[in-house]
Formats: structure tokens, sequence, C-alpha cells
């Protein structure tokens, strides 16, 4: 299974870690509270609605998953990325993980614009991999649903295992710890809940719609999930991005240009993914 997906896995950390260089190098890296970090973070491409301007700023959606706020949050994300990538390259094929990997990171920023548009609260920015990390994990949780075969030899029914657990630790603390914090104690948290959220949706929607490309036939012919549903499954999340994009751009952006002109920074919160 490592030995599979290893290569992507291993490219992923190193690329996470030379954006990270580059941040310490311009100032930043210091982590959510410095001011130094936090112009940096925005900078390079944090995620942050209320400069959200599409098309221009679209590359926003991909740049936040590569930042990180200090070596920690880092270091986090990577102990989370690097067995969920193995496993789902090895299951679902190069094809699988790119795609992942795009259906998360969109779906996550969806989550957020809607966030931002149920609760009108556009005063926050976020960055961070953990969109893609949760992505990776929905997507590995559902091997078992989408292609048992992969899990036919011990090393991957251990693994399997292994990710079940370690990904109800990350539920705990990515989602469902803020929430509880929040509702017992009336205490806040700065972990990105709807980018969690939408990383972990979007992870368990590209394995629903997962094409059985590149993969050794004994894998390839335990693909339990009919083409016409992962079809459909594919064409309905397209439908719901474009709707949620056109709404944003319709009539949320005029709202986000009109408030910039009088507001040029608007961050009063960061958000760790």
């Amino acid at each position: 299974i490592f030995a599979v997906g290893k290569a992507s896995a291993d490219y992923a950390g190193d690329m996470f870690d030379m954006v990270f260089a580059l941040e310490v190098h311009l100032g930043g890296g210091a982590g959510a509270s410095d001011p130094s970090s936090i112009a940096v973070m925005y900078e390079m491409g944090a995620f942050a609605p209320f400069s959200f301007l599409l098309p221009e700023e679209w590359p926003r959606m991909f740049l936040s998953s590569l930042l990180h706020a200090d070596i920690e949050h880092l270091a986090v994300n990577l102990l989370l990325l690097f067995p969920t990538c193995c496993f789902v390259e090895y299951a679902y094929g190069k094809v699988g993980f790119v795609l992942t990997t795009a259906v998360s990171i969109v779906t996550s920023t969806v989550v957020q614009l809607l966030g931002v548009i149920i609760t009108n609260d556009f005063s926050f920015a976020s960055g961070g991999a953990s969109d893609l990390a949760f992505g990776m994990t929905g997507a590995a949780l559902l091997i078992g649903v989408v292609n048992p075969r992969a899990l036919s030899n011990t090393d991957a029914e251990a693994l399997y295992g292994f990710l079940c657990g370690y990904a109800f630790l990350a539920f705990l603390l990515g989602i469902g710890g803020p929430i509880a914090v929040y509702f017992l104690f009336g205490e806040s948290t700065n972990i990105g809940i709807p980018s969690h959220a939408g990383g972990l949706i979007g992870g368990v929607l590209a394995a629903l719609m997962m094409p059985n490309l590149k993969l050794e036939e004994r894998i390839k012919q335990g693909f339990t999930i009919p083409v016409a549903v992962r079809v459909v499954v594919a064409a309905l999340w397209l439908v719901a991005m474009a709707v949620v994009f056109a709404y944003w751009i319709e009539f949320v952006q005029p709202i986000v240009v009109a408030d910039l002109a009088q507001n040029p920074l608007g961050v009063t919160s960061w958000w760790l993914t």
C-alpha cells in the first residue's frame, strides 16, 4: 500500500514543506496570532470571503490549502495526510487521487461560502491542508463500500482499521470537539469547522463518483458502485457547485465589493484548517 501511494504522498508533503519554507522566508510561519504571519498568508492566497471575487480570485480555493500558520499546524495536517493519501491512491489509482484532491478542496470552499451566506460573516480568513486531509479520509473510509476488493489482504485490512480509528480522532479534534466546546461552554475556537466538514463531504462524494481507471485488474473488478450512479453523483455535484458559485457572483459579490472599499483588510479572525 505504501509502496503504491508513497510517491504522491511524498510529493504532496514536499510541496507543503516548500510553501511553508517560503512563508517563513517572507516573515510568516509564527502562528495565527502573529500579524506578519497573517499578512503573509493572505498575500500568498489564504481563503478570505471578504475578497473572494470571482473569477479573479479563484486560485485562493487551492492556494489556501498549501498555507499553514506555523510548524505545528503543518505537522498535524501531514500526520493525517500521509496514510490517507497512500491508501486513496492504492485503492483508487492516481486518477482517483487527483479527483479526491480537487473535489475535496472545491467542496470545502463551497461549504465555507454557504456558511458565509447563512451567517453573513465575512470577517474571517482561513488556510491549511486539512480540507484535503479530511477529504482523503472520507474517500479512504468509503473504500470498504466502493472497492472492497482493495481490502482483500491482511495489510490493507489492518491499515483500514487503523484509519477508521484515526478518522474518529480527527473528527473529534477537527469537527465534533469544537462544536461541543461551543455548545457546552459558549467558547469558539479558531478551527475551521466548515472547511473540515466540506473536505470530508467532498472526499465521500469523490469516492462515490470514482472512475476505476489505471488500476490493476484485481482491484478494478472490485468496484461496487454502478457506473450510472457514479455519473449521477458527479452531475449533481457539478450542478450544486455551479449553483453556489453563481449565487455568490450574482448576489453576494456586489456586497463584498461595496464593503471592501470601506474596509480593505476585513479580517477579524483566522481559522486554521
